[in-house]
């Protein structure tokens, strides 16, 4: 295929989303070498405050979720909403939005939304309209205050999304597309089996005493007809507008829902070949995600081949479609900018042909120059090898890994020993309820385990025995190289190259970022296994792997300190203005210290986690959990 033929949708990581507050940041370079790898589409519907506006009682966290994939109404309103929002946090964010959308247009890129929707409204306009109450959508273990949609089984709310779609295609009509995330963040539809809260919705869908397929049925109906109205009004206004829909969120309707798909809804789930040239005969096609990235959390990371392959399996799964429509996760120019993952996806992009070591190596050249370009293409090797034998971990090893602020958090045998007042520091950011059992026990989540005990144990393993020998191979020739050119004063700089030291040196720091983040979760691993184990079988030798389990965990706190106190290179995101529950802010080292100080404290703790956790009530209720416990 040749790039006339793709559609590809560059995600950084940060653009249109949350991390755009993230430090030193570039947008407009962000843009620029999404257009110069190849990409043809981006998503830019980013809020342009750092916080959302939704907000909650005191003590909870649902409203976190409200600040990325910003839904259609948080930029225009109808005569439905009218009032509901702000005028001036609306025009704030309409007028963002339609400065985003026109830098993509500058260079050459399709500008687009990836929105949750239908997501929950303020009370305030259900309270004007409580007919038009639809689904309620929240997480009940993160929420304090239920929220609900509005009722799209009524034809006023389709006509309000109708008209917020045109309102906002006359404000911003380069927009060409829109990708949806449901059932998850805030969003759900009506009388889906995935709600969080379980099937529910409003009075205009269901009748009573109606059975599982007639319901599920009724919902697929509701689904895809919502999809329909925003197409098409869409297209009054741009013929080409398609609507991407990830339906793996709603397992039960949807295939009930890709049977009305045609041109224009599209989505991120494949099918049997049989359906999908079905599908395609009718103009709905698949779009497949690809990750070009060395690691979902630390920036910049390489593994070239291990890139041009995950790209290529991709595009070979895809079914034969008229253009080759991909989604793919790059890191940003601005924070990585020697990063030879994003040279492979530009040749693929480019030429549709295997990447071969030519593209290494010219990117190489053309960063160190041609008498140290085959050392940093053996360490780029290196590097990739690292990470083919990465562990896969659940949940922590994405964005997990600072909902549950797995890095400055203190992994002690009996986290809940640690006063609530010395844990603020870290739990007032983390995504859990001041009753949620993940606060003391790193298995668990509300009511359902993260990671089971023996996958923990096959972590640690792989990571003992395969990542961290492999990592240490690549780190090592990096400082030895790094050396030997100090040390000869032959790193020379021409005018076309940065010099072997200086791309060298900021890729080492973020290969001892990279063990750092993988060393914790790894000991993250270990205090499941071993503090569960101890639990269930009073065996010493748990006690005995926890302490040097802790041993681990403070030196490796330790280094990841000293190396944010020293190092200039963005190896992971850092959100300016403070910190929140999706990232580290400014003060992640004093975080760092305050973890050491703990462990050093309560690390000689025997292994216990409180059991009836989830059943404590808030500080100051009148009666003790001895009290009522037993009922």
């Amino acid at each position: 295929m040749t790039s006339k033929d793709h559609w590809i949708v560059g995600e950084d990581g940060f653009f249109g989303h949350r991390r755009r507050f993230c430090r030193d940041y570039d947008a407009e370079a962000s843009m620029r070498e999404l257009a110069r790898i190849g990409c043809t589409h981006v998503v830019v519907n980013a809020l342009p405050q750092p916080y959302a506006l939704e907000t909650g009682p005191p003590g909870e966290i649902y409203h976190r979720f409200y600040h990325y994939s910003p839904d259609l109404d948080q930029f225009v309103d109808t005569p439905l909403n009218a009032g509901t929002y702000p005028a001036e946090y609306l025009k704030s964010n309409l007028r963002f939005l339609q400065d985003q959308a026109a830098l993509a247009v500058k260079y050459g890129l399709t500008p687009g939304m990836r929105v949750t929707n239908p997501r929950s409204v303020p009370e305030s306009l259900l309270a004007r309209y409580p007919h038009l109450r639809g689904a309620r959508v929240d997480h009940p273990f993160r929420a304090y205050r239920p929220r609900y949609t509005l009722t799209l089984a009524h034809p006023v709310v389709r006509w309000h999304y109708a008209q917020l779609m045109e309102n906002l295609l006359d404000a911003v009509p380069s927009l060409g597309f829109l990708i949806t995330l449901i059932n998850d963040s805030g969003s759900g539809f009506e009388y889906t089996s995935s709600l969080y809260p379980g099937r529910n919705g409003g009075a205009y869908l269901i009748r009573e005493w109606k059975g599982h397929d007639e319901i599920a049925d009724a919902a697929a109906d509701n689904v895809a007809r919502y999809y329909r109205v925003l197409r098409d009004t869409a297209r009054s206004r741009n013929p080409d507008f398609r609507i991407v829909a990830e339906l793996t969120n709603i397992p039960d309707e949807s295939d009930a829902v890709l049977a009305q798909f045609d041109n224009g809804l599209d989505r991120c789930t494949s099918v049997d070949a049989v359906r999908e040239r079905e599908l395609a005969s009718r103009g709905s096609y698949v779009m497949a995600d690809v990750d070009a990235r060395g690691s979902l959390y630390i920036v910049g990371i390489p593994c070239p081949r291990l890139c041009a392959e995950r790209f290529l399996k991709t595009r070979s799964s895809l079914p034969a479609q008229d253009t080759l429509r991909m989604r793919v996760y790059v890191s940003p120019a601005s924070l990585a900018p020697f990063d030879v993952n994003r040279e492979i996806v530009s040749v693929l992009l480019g030429h549709g042909e295997v990447a071969s070591v030519d593209t290494v190596t010219d990117a190489a050249t053309r960063w160190v120059g041609v008498d140290a370009a085959a050392d940093l293409v053996d360490i780029w090797e290196l590097c990739d090898q690292a990470v083919r034998e990465a562990p896969t971990v659940p949940l922590y090893g994405g964005s997990g890994f600072t909902w549950y602020r797995m890095w400055d958090r203190p992994l002690v045998p009996d986290i809940g020993a640690i006063p609530e007042s010395e844990r603020a520091y870290y739990e007032d950011h983390l995504l859990a309820t001041f009753n949620n059992p993940h606060r003391v026990d790193l298995r668990a989540d509300a009511l359902w385990e993260i990671i089971k005990t023996d996958e923990a144990s096959d972590i640690v393993t792989r990571h003992d025995d395969r990542f961290a020998p492999a990592l240490g191979r690549a780190i090592a020739t990096l400082e030895s190289q790094i050396d030997v050119r100090e040390d000869r004063g032959s790193d020379a700089v021409s005018e076309r190259t940065h010099g072997f030291v200086t791309v060298a040196t900021d890729l080492l720091d973020r290969l001892h970022a990279y063990a750092s983040y993988y060393l914790t979760l790894r000991n993250v691993c270990s205090w499941i296994v071993d503090v569960h184990g101890y639990i269930a079988t009073r065996d010493s030798k748990h006690v005995a792997a926890l302490r040097a389990m802790l041993a681990s965990e403070l030196d490796n706190t330790r280094s990841l300190r000293n190396l944010w106190a020293t190092s200039n290179v963005n190896f992971m995101p850092i959100h300016v203005p403070n910190e929140n529950g999706h990232d580290y802010g400014p003060n992640f080292g004093d975080h760092l210290a305050r973890k050491i100080d703990l462990m050093e404290r309560y690390g000689d703790l025997p292994p216990r986690i409180d059991a009836n956790f989830m059943w404590q009530m808030p500080p100051g209720f009148p009666a003790t959990e001895s009290d009522y416990i037993d009922y």
